[in-house]
């Protein structure tokens, strides 16, 4: 390599980002180093073929495709030069008619695809320090009911210094004396406010962990509908207390630890024997679809008459909604082709 091939090279591994893909603009490079771009794309051609195999792509078909073998099929370079879409979506039919061929050889072709890594520089990349999360609540599940521990986690017990006490009842400069009332009057006050933020807390999670006992008991999939407004009224405190003592706080307990927001939750459906919450249906909606035939699998409107067979009314959009947010494809992205 000339000394400028390997001054831009060094650049652009520099540049990467934590995918391991180049997304520089190659003209303005150029610019900066005044040089030719020709020489920018030789210098990143010379990244392209270090390891990890895709490292230096500039788009999510050059990674894939610099990831094949020499002897790989030319029907899987096709797929992704021009089909990622489709496959994607999972349109193999399409796809065999766009290229001309067999679904077998399209679903032999995407399992060579599949195996590709779409973000080879990503194990490599630093995530940072972890970020620990800590349990402001502990809920313990007994024989005599539920337990609540409600941690002081913002630093430790707040304690007024006796020599400072004592020196201030032995001041004869009634100047000092009055300064030392002033300030042991506002620490006195501090005290008072932690002893009642502890005490506002401890009332706020307690209604929540009463009225959310069902999943404290049974686990995830059993939480109540719960609103703010429904602690607030509980609770005698403005839903704006209620919100900022929930604010940033994580509730542990057997089957995790979760954040205390994640108890407030919405009504999603109905049933005869009263109202779904938003995870359980969510729970329901990935059961139907783990049972459901891949070969034939089911619409959004297919799952929803299969839940109002269960018992549980609710609408098609409400059902796409969740499915999405599951993160689970649609029903032609589902079906497992022969």
């Amino acid at each position: 390599m000339s000394p400028e091939e390997r001054q831009l090279a060094r650049y652009i591994i520099g540049t990467l980002d934590g995918n391991g893909w180049w997304r520089e603009n190659v003209d303005d490079t150029a610019k900066a180093f005044g040089v030719e771009p020709k020489l920018v794309e030789a210098a990143l051609h010379r990244v392209q073929q270090l390891e990890p195999a895709g490292v230096g792509a500039r788009s999510l078909a050059q990674c894939l495709e610099l990831q094949l073998p020499p002897e790989a099929p030319e029907l899987v370079r096709q797929i992704i030069r021009e089909g990622l879409e489709l496959l994607g979506q999972n349109q193999i039919p399409a796809l065999a008619k766009k290229f001309r061929t067999t679904k077998q050889a399209v679903l032999a072709a995407k399992d060579i695809i599949c195996s590709l890594d779409p973000k080879p520089g990503a194990r490599y990349a630093s995530s940072g320090p972890v970020a620990y999360q800590r349990e402001d609540v502990r809920v313990d599940a007994g024989e005599n009911g539920l337990t609540l521990t409600v941690y002081d986690t913002w630093g430790g017990k707040f304690v007024l210094n006796q020599e400072y006490l004592d020196w201030g009842k032995e001041q004869g400069n009634a100047q000092v004396k009055a300064y030392l009332k002033e300030q042991l009057g506002k620490a006195r006050q501090l005290q008072q406010l932690l002893k009642a933020r502890q005490q506002t807390l401890l009332q706020v999670f307690q209604a929540l962990v009463t009225h959310q006992e069902p999943f404290f008991r049974l686990g995830p999939g059993h939480k109540q509908p719960l609103k703010l407004a429904n602690l607030a009224e509980e609770t005698g405190l403005a839903i704006s207390t209620v919100s900022r003592a929930l604010q940033h706080k994580a509730i542990g307990c057997r089957w995790g630890c979760f954040e205390a927001g994640s108890f407030l939750v919405g009504e999603a459906a109905s049933q005869a024997a009263g109202t779904v919450t938003e995870e359980r249906l969510q729970q329901l909606i990935r059961q139907v679809i783990a049972a459901e035939d891949k070969q034939h699998p089911l619409s959004d409107q297919a799952i929803c008459e299969t839940l109002e067979r269960q018992g549980v009314h609710t609408a098609r959009r409400t059902v796409n909604k969740y499915r999405v947010k599951l993160g689970i494809p649609g029903k032609s992205g589902r079906k497992v082709w022969e």
